[in-house]
């Protein structure tokens, strides 16, 4: 269980009693529309900032977003208008009805700004704000019109006091008027799960007397499906749609229950929980995520997993009513004369960079990681856990976040910040565009901005190099390529385009070091902390470690999706990669030179849980983002050392031997020669000494061929120690381990005349 991260609180906006509030629709909006005893009505921006305040003629009676978040309409008791807050003009424009009492109810319809104004005495009104043209039509309904909704297909519908729930269409025409048993309250449309699925909105939901549920479709009007609940869980008092066609009902006595649509199960409890003690007032719930508030207390429900409260928070003033922002990151709480505002999804926004790493904590605010405690630290190297060093506050709300060794580095649209990781005020640059990825390195940083990069100088350059201020990529000669990928190292600026370029430019000579073609569009780039290896995708979904230095590809043994890789930053292990696949982690290990030439082993396979991704590798630990911007380690199973020292000796032995095959991948010949003395089994020995030949590693191969007394080998290893041909010295050493075909191959491809300059030696 945890607790939401609280981004705002806002005292008595509205004076004393009850607090009322409406999110912004649209994923891209974050207004929120509070409204109280005060009669205004108060527009606050995404970190609480009061942004606009709307006088009202009297208290708000209801108020609606249209769906796309343009426009707020609001009503009160004693006006027959309708107020409209224009949001990006900031505009109010006052609506007549054309009729003669006040309005009751309000509902946008889909696709164009079509409001329906339902009134006291059951007429309705429709207005268009795109034409300004409006409808009056009387004696819609006898009495009061209580609620309204539109679904896709500009069907609206119509609950009144009359007891009557009319269907009409877009011009407001009946088609259909449904008597109901008692006053209905709480209407929405959504879609209800049949055998034949039939996409749209196809199932008016309503609450008939606060005690029983009613489901009407549309597409089968004659059965009507009216659900009663037990006595002792009280009044409805809110309920949501989710998922497949689910229903989540919480009610007055604290119960919250879901079930399902489906025809074969409708009328059946998923799950049924009392999460409040005495009383429950308000439920909200946004892809899959729930909340409901009672007894004071705000709780988030897991609704996939039968209804378990995962977090809970007891906000200053109560909790009587709760919402969710559209984008599900923001949950808002109301209580006597509170507002409170809650993190409970952060985007996921980290960078790493050495043996740290930074991620987003809140909206506006980055908390670096030491991962690995280095020097002087008691902690042994590599059993540190992450450590929360110091959290910056950023001006906005960042969409890319990057780390270096002197700055913790955000950007928001087109506007970078570069704050000091030792505190002091930032450093801004403003981008050509909006930055798609971010890269930081010694006193450079990299963009990445819509298929180009920019190359820039954190602080002012010297003023006898201005070039070094900042330079665009890619260069002319690459006639159009996009830039798809970048990554920076104090020594190189390295990118790859969607044509399959390569490119090393030299930070501290200032120009290009080395080009490579591809031979298809690369579609990302993951280097080593040197930038000389890099894990390189290609548009065909194909992996290759792509080698400098050599400016050869070499190929992982197995074709599957990856999301990302990172490179093991311990000089030891510098050859070990782990690529992300989503669910798990694999351990690879890149052989430049070996007898079977340059190759890629696998390893062994690490399950993640969904929300972990992998930021820094060391020496078999893997430092990953969690959930809420946390840090954590896990061990990968390529270097797990579990089972070693089991009491069952046949138990300990398996696991020696299998501990063994590992330690020969990745090339850690001394911890495997200490295991090889443990079990103290020929077979075992021989892998070693194998392994080592095959990885050049003759001096402890013949340390190996010494143990198990093979003289022969021994002598024809100390012979293949003063070759310095590669070639030379991977055919000899593959004659040595009885691979005469390889040995050919190598000896063939030396030449004559490397053989004569080892002969005459």
């Amino acid at each position: 269980m945890y607790s939401p991260k609280l981004l705002y609180t806002i005292e008595q906006p509205h004076g004393l009693g009850e607090l009322y509030f409406l999110w912004q629709k649209g994923e891209s909006h974050s207004l929120l529309a509070t409204t109280g005893t005060d009669a205004t009505v108060a527009i606050h921006d995404r970190s609480g900032q009061l942004q606009e305040r709307l006088k009202l003629s009297g208290l708000c009676a209801g108020m609606e977003w249209d769906n796309d978040g343009d426009y707020l309409a609001i009503i009160t008791p004693n006006s027959n208008s309708v107020l409209l807050w224009e949001c990006h003009a900031n505009k109010r424009v006052n609506i007549e009805t054309g009729l003669r009492e006040p309005p009751s109810c309000l509902a946008w319809s889909y696709g164009e700004p079509l409001l329906a104004i339902g009134t006291q005495k059951g007429n309705l009104a429709l207005y268009n704000h795109h034409t300004t043209k409006r409808i009056p039509i009387i004696g819609k309904h006898t009495k009061k019109i209580t609620c309204a909704a539109w679904n896709r297909d500009s069907i609206l519908v119509l609950a009144s006091d009359d007891k009557n729930l009319s269907i009409n269409n877009s011009d407001g025409d009946t088609l259909r008027m449904i008597t109901l048993r008692d006053i209905p309250n709480d209407l929405q449309f959504s879609e209800m799960k049949t055998d034949e699925r039939i996409a749209g909105e196809n199932t008016i939901s309503l609450v008939v007397g606060k005690r029983t549920l009613y489901l009407y479709n549309l597409l089968n009007p004659e059965n009507p499906i009216e659900l009663a609940f037990q006595q002792r869980y009280g009044s409805i008092v809110s309920y949501k749609w989710y998922g497949d066609g689910y229903i989540l009902i919480g009610f007055s006595a604290g119960y919250i229950i879901a079930i399902s649509t489906y025809i074969k199960e409708v009328g059946e409890e998923l799950f049924q929980v009392k999460n409040h003690k005495d009383n429950l007032t308000d439920i909200s719930i946004l892809n899959g995520q729930a909340a409901s508030c009672g007894d004071g207390q705000l709780k988030l429900i897991d609704v996939w997993n039968s209804g378990e409260v995962c977090g809970s928070v007891q906000p200053v003033g109560g909790a009587e009513r709760c919402a969710w922002s559209a984008d599900g990151r923001l949950l808002a709480t109301a209580g006597r004369g509170y507002l409170g505002v809650y993190v409970t999804t952060l985007p996921p926004l980290y960078a790493a960079h050495g043996t740290r790493a930074v991620t987003l904590t809140n909206l506006t605010e980055l908390t670096v990681y030491q991962c690995i405690a280095v020097g002087d630290e008691p902690d042994p190297v590599n059993k540190a856990e992450p450590t929360a060093l110091a959290s910056y506050a950023v001006a906005t709300e960042p969409s890319v976040i990057a780390l270096g060794a002197a700055h913790v580095c955000c950007v928001s649209g087109q506007q970078g910040s570069f704050y000091p990781l030792g505190g002091g005020p930032p450093l801004r640059r403003q981008y050509p565009a909006a930055v798609d990825a971010l890269r930081v390195a010694g006193h450079y940083a990299a963009a990445a901005c819509r298929g180009r990069a920019v190359l820039h100088a954190i602080e002012a350059p010297d003023p006898s190099q201005p070039e070094r201020d900042a330079m665009i990529f890619p260069e002319p000669h690459m006639q159009g390529a996009k830039i798809v990928d970048i990554h920076l190292t104090t020594d190189f600026f390295i990118f790859v385009t969607d044509q399959g370029h390569v490119e090393y430019f030299g930070v501290e000579e200032w120009r290009t070091c080395s080009r490579y073609k591809h031979a298809c569009g690369v579609a990302a780039l993951h280097c080593d902390i040197a930038g000389a290896r890099a894990l390189l995708r290609d548009e065909r979904r194909r992996a290759h470690v792509y080698s400098a230095p050599a400016a050869e590809l070499c190929a992982l043994p197995h074709e599957r999706s990856y999301k990302g890789a990172i490179w093991d930053i311990c000089l030891s292990d510098r050859n070990v990669f782990a690529v992300y696949t989503g669910d798990a982690v694999d351990t690879y290990y890149y052989s430049p030179h070996s007898t079977h030439g340059s190759h890629v082993d696998f390893i062994a396979s690490t399950s993640l849980l969904p929300d972990q991704i992998p930021l820094i590798l060391f020496s078999g630990d893997v430092y990953v983002y969690a959930s809420g911007g946390n840090v954590m380690k896990v061990a990968l199973e390529s270097h797990n050392t579990s089972g070693l020292a089991d009491v069952d000796t046949e138990k300990r032995l398996a696991n020696q031997r299998k501990h063994i095959e590992k330690l020969l991948l990745l090339r850690r010949f001394s911890e495997a020669w200490l295991f090889c003395d443990a079990v103290e089994e020929d077979e075992m020995w021989r892998k070693l000494g194998e392994a080592a030949i095959a990885d050049l590693n003759v001096e402890f191969a013949i340390r190996v061929y010494t143990k198990l007394n093979d003289v022969a080998m021994v002598w024809a290893l100390e012979d293949a120690s003063h070759i310095e041909e590669l070639p030379i010295l991977c055919g000899v050493l593959c004659a040595c381990a009885g691979r005469g075909e390889a040995a050919a191959r190598w000896l063939q491809a030396g030449g004559a005349l490397a053989l004569e300059l080892h002969a005459a030696r």
